[in-house]
């Protein structure tokens, strides 16, 4: 089993970020490291390599050890939080339990457990949210937030969210006829792990430098906390920095909590699309843009013809 001391010299070298050096003291040669159920990798020196392969691609990295160190015998169970940002600007924050079998004071095997979400690089972060692009894999997640707050479905659809609410988002894209860039579907995090929003958005949507944001839901417990406009203009900065000038979306006429959140964030009403089928309801739909950048409605409206008051 590692002494004390020992153990307190490797946690410090960890924490001041000599992580290639903590491997190459405190490691045995023949060492191995797994990340979950991954293969493990073997071998000192392959360890080293690794480590220094994965810090060259970080611009900063933070890392701290919270206590207490479980410690039995040759057993040592360390829970970390890592703190990254890669050359490119992308933040991410790791937390994870790092099970260690030691020999004397050499650690001979490590296996890291760790929520996997958590390497996916922050989109924006605001206050305790992080957000972050959802995989296919967060359907059932998503599916749950819709069940857990179904105020947006009952008022706009008329129903509930149903039980493949979530799959029908993920799988819902523009028309084959509407250009579009890219589609993002994001979860913006609590710091417990929870998902407080959720957004659908689209980049270079009829026109290029328009962006259109297709679903922004806040977790019910949040209304009239601010949370919603702090979440929004976390997702309005995040989009302008990639290229929006400006930010389009539908809310339904009469959904009044929804058209004063928008008019509150500086929308205005460019026409209306009527008797929309939405759900089990037919709705009229005010279409609002904001001017997040240079150009100014008049330049919208002469690039986005579809959106021009009067237009079919």
């Amino acid at each position: 089993m590692p002494s004390a001391s020992v153990l307190e010299r490797f946690i410090a070298a960890v924490e001041s970020n000599r992580h290639a050096e903590a491997i190459e003291e405190f490691y045995a040669a023949d060492a191995s490291m797994q990340e979950n159920g991954l293969p493990p990798r073997r071998g000192r020196d392959a360890l080293v390599a690794n480590e220094r392969k994965v810090l060259a691609r970080m611009k900063s990295v933070r890392s701290k050890c919270v206590r207490p160190v479980f410690v039995n015998g040759e057993l040592v169970v360390v829970r970390w939080v890592f703190e990254f940002e890669t050359l490119e600007g992308a933040r991410m924050r790791m937390e994870e339990l790092a099970y260690q079998r030691w020999e004397g004071d050499r650690i001979a095997e490590e296996r890291f457990f760790y929520d996997p979400r958590q390497l996916v690089p922050a989109l924006f972060e605001r206050g305790g949210w992080r957000a972050r692009q959802m995989t296919e894999d967060d359907i059932p997640r998503l599916q749950a937030f819709f069940q857990a707050n179904p105020e947006y479905h009952v008022s706009v659809n008329g129903v509930p969210p149903g039980p493949n609410e979530a799959r029908e988002e993920w799988d819902s894209l523009p028309p084959k006829e509407i250009r579009y860039g890219k589609r993002w579907m994001i979860d913006v995090t609590a710091a417990d792990g929870s998902m407080d929003a959720m957004a659908n958005v689209v980049s270079d949507m009829l026109a290029q430098d328009v962006w259109h944001i297709g679903l922004f839901i806040v977790a019910t417990r949040l209304h009239g906390k601010g949370a919603g406009a702090g979440i929004y203009e976390a997702l309005e900065g995040w989009m302008r920095q990639h290229g929006a000038q400006w930010i389009r979306l539908g809310v339904v006429a009469g959904n009044a909590r929804a058209e004063r959140f928008w008019e509150k964030m500086g929308y205005v009403e460019v026409r209306k699309r009527l008797a929309v089928q939405m759900g089990a309801k037919v709705n009229d739909l005010r279409v609002l843009v904001k001017p997040v950048a240079r150009g100014t409605i008049t330049d919208y409206l002469a690039v986005v013809a579809r959106d021009r008051p009067g237009t079919p």
